[in-house]
C-alpha cells in the first residue's frame, strides 16, 4: 500500500514522501497515528501542499540562521570576571554568562547552540562557536577581562 507520511519518520522518509508499506503497517499503525495518509488522486493535492510548505519553512529558517550567524562573527563577547593574582578566575564563565553577553549586545542566542572546545577559568582570549541545525556554525571570541 502506498502511502504519503505526515510527518517525519526516522528509517521511512520525511514529511510528504510517498513510501511503500505492507498493508497492515499502514492500516494498523501510521494511519490511525496520524503519520501517514492512504495516497489516492484527492491526497496528490494535499501532498503538493505540504511538501510547499515545508519547502518555505526550510527557507526561512535557512534564512534566520544566515542572518544570525552574520551577526555573530561580526561579534567578539567580551566578560568581566574577578580573578585572582596568577590570571585564574573565581570560578569559571559558563555558557549562559556568554548568553548574556550576546543578550547586552542585543544578540539572541540561547546557550544551548554555544560550543566550548574547553573551560574557560582564567582571563584570556578564547574561541568559540555557535552551532545550529543543518550545518550552520558561526565562530566567536570570548575575551574574559578582570572585573577590577
Amino acid at each position: 500500500m502506498k502511502v504519503v507520511l505526515k510527518q517525519n519518520m526516522p528509517k521511512l522518509g520525511e514529511i510528504g514522501t510517498i513510501v511503500k508499506v505492507k498493508d497492515g503497517y499502514a492500516r494498523n499503525y501510521l494511519i490511525p497515528q496520524g503519520y501517514a495518509l492512504p495516497y489516492n488522486d484527492k491526497t496528490k493535492k494535499m501532498v503538493d501542499n505540504m511538501i510547499k510548505l515545508q519547502q518555505d519553512k526550510v527557507r526561512r529558517k535557512e534564512k534566520f540562521y544566515q542572518d544570525m550567524i552574520n551577526k555573530i562573527k561580526a561579534t567578539a563577547v567580551v566578560i568581566k570576571k574577578k580573578a585572582g593574582e596568577n590570571g585564574k578566575l573565581f570560578g569559571s564563565v559558563t555558557l549562559q554568562d556568554i548568553a548574556d553577553a550576546f543578550k547586552e549586545q542585543e544578540i539572541e542566542v540561547e546557550r544551548k547552540y554555544i560550543v566550548l572546545n574547553h573551560r574557560i577559568n582564567t582571563l584570556g582570549e578564547y574561541d568559540a562557536l555557535v552551532k545550529y541545525a543543518q550545518g550552520f556554525e558561526a565562530p566567536f571570541k570570548v575575551v574574559v577581562e578582570n572585573e577590577e
